[in-house]
């Protein structure tokens, strides 16, 4: 996000007044950068509330205006349109599973397009190409937490990152996985093809020197191709 400034240079002070309240505001005399000098309440410059003596007001709403940068035709702006809408849009349809379970989109691509255009080109979008934030896991669409990937390589993630129920434990394919020392591509495949997730997950691999009485014992009337998956 762009980081706001200020166009004035304090002088001196210029005494203070009283609000129909009663509070106390400091004043101080400044001097813009286009030269002129005028007499501003010295919380409002500090804060930054007052930026100039006016000269630069058009320049600081075009700041703020998406359509500035001229890319709102762009893929990428619809991207980032639709995942700011999910996280902080609660009549957006994708809400429940993103902003109605913790996931966020950081201050500085919320706020400002530009930030977010400037990473994923810099990372190598292209069209076609989407914004993945899960293979790093955490719940938040920011340029430390986020890749670039293919369809298939995000579909392929979110099918791994789905939650299985066994043993009264609840973790994703991934986890199962690494627990039980078996690749995820077997897992997978011996799901697709109709294993129950017990028989899929703790059934041996097939190695080099297994005798096929054993397999046959094993897969009890499976096909071997499918029973085994591929070797480990």
């Amino acid at each position: 996000m762009k980081q706001k400034i200020s166009y004035l240079t304090f002088i001196e002070d210029a005494g203070y007044t009283v609000s129909p309240k009663g509070i106390k505001f400091h004043l101080g005399k400044y001097r813009c950068v286009c030269g002129k000098e005028g007499i501003y309440g010295k919380s409002n410059v500090k804060r930054l509330h007052t930026r100039s003596c006016g000269c630069k007001a058009i320049e600081m709403q075009l700041e703020s205006r998406p359509e500035s940068h001229r890319l709102s035709n762009h893929p990428l702006y619809n991207i980032w349109g639709l995942i700011k809408n999910r996280c902080t849009n609660p009549d957006a349809e994708d809400y429940p599973r993103y902003g109605g379970r913790g996931v966020t989109m950081c201050d500085e691509w919320r706020n400002n397009f530009m930030p977010f255009y400037d990473w994923a080109i810099n990372n190598g979008w292209r069209k076609g190409l989407q914004v993945d934030k899960d293979i790093k896991g955490g719940l938040t669409y920011s340029p430390e937490n986020c890749s670039i990937v293919s369809s298939r390589e995000n579909n392929l993630n979110r099918k791994n990152r789905r939650i299985i129920e066994f043993n009264g434990k609840s973790k994703n394919i991934i986890d199962w996985a690494r627990q039980y020392g078996i690749r995820q591509n077997t897992l997978n495949n011996r799901l697709k093809h109709g294993w129950d997730f017990y028989q899929a997950l703790t059934t041996p691999v097939m190695r080099i020197g297994f005798k096929r009485k054993d397999m046959e014992r094993l897969l009890r009337g499976r096909e071997i191709k499918y029973a085994f998956g591929f070797i480990n």
